[in-house]
């Protein structure tokens, strides 16, 4: 078994933690729908699930390092798993934000952020117009990968127009609402701003510095305030007067019932 550097170590279990952190939640999820029922359930699921797949190419890297002493060859395919993903997972969430926020424009929505895969995919898998990623892999120290080009371009698009519409909507809809809805608002507005923030940070710095694990940190963190807005509550907020939906229970129903 070959010994990776201290900063491959550090690196590659922050990668993984993350990349399990986000499996659970959707599992998680996708469990509670057995119980309730929820028309965005899946799609959490879906989403949880996408934030621990961009790290997939790094941790299937980081088991190879120690495997076989090399990281994943060729090292293009750590950046084609870590990010093809990208474009759907953002997607997913977009539709979930406006499902709750804007209802009417959530298909919409979630179709345009969709469609801007198609550039990014061309520049992530092709090269098209030009290489879209700056790959070090050297042993012992694990693969390190930076987007350029259109791919950089549209992931930096991707950070802040979810910060500003998520972060931004959720923030506004915690101000004017109380109770579930205030204290979900919170954990979405919360968890987007910290992911939006922590993914770029970690496409910036260098593997080697120990300001990585802070940002990773801060990435599990994301991951858990968003956890604890989706999983389904004791009451049902949905898209009304305060204009937001969300996963209820027979005791919300009932109180549904009392006030028609």
């Amino acid at each position: 078994m070959f010994i990776p550097s201290i900063n491959a170590i550090v690196a590659g279990f922050s990668a993984v933690i993350i990349f399990l952190t986000g499996y659970i939640i959707g599992f998680r999820l996708l469990a509670a729908m057995h119980t309730i029922k929820s028309k965005l359930l899946p799609w959490e699921a879906a989403f949880a699930m996408s934030l621990g797949s961009f790290y997939l190419g790094t941790v299937v890297s980081f088991v190879l390092l120690w495997v076989t002493g090399s990281n994943i060859s060729p090292d293009v395919w750590g950046a084609w798993l870590d990010f093809s993903v990208t474009p759907v997972g953002i997607s997913i969430v977009i539709y979930i934000g406006f499902s709750v926020l804007r209802p009417k424009f959530a298909k919409s929505m979630a179709i345009i952020y969709l469609l801007t895969g198609i550039p990014f995919w061309a520049s992530l898998w092709f090269n098209i117009p030009e290489p879209s990623a700056y790959i070090t892999s050297t042993p012992p120290e694990l693969i390190h990968i930076a987007l350029l080009s259109i791919a950089s371009y549209l992931t930096l698009i991707y950070l802040v127009s979810l910060g500003i519409l998520m972060g931004g909507g959720f923030i506004s809809l915690a101000r004017r609402s109380k109770g579930e809805i205030r204290t979900r608002s919170t954990y979405w507005a919360t968890g987007i701003i910290l992911f939006c923030i922590a993914g770029f940070l970690d496409s910036q710095i260098p593997v080697e510095t120990i300001l990585l694990i802070v940002v990773r940190a801060v990435m599990v963190t994301s991951f858990l305030f968003l956890y604890n807005a989706m999983i389904p509550p004791k009451a049902e907020y949905y898209p009304s007067k305060v204009q937001a939906v969300a996963l209820g229970t027979k005791r919300a129903e009932a109180k549904k019932q009392e006030l028609s």
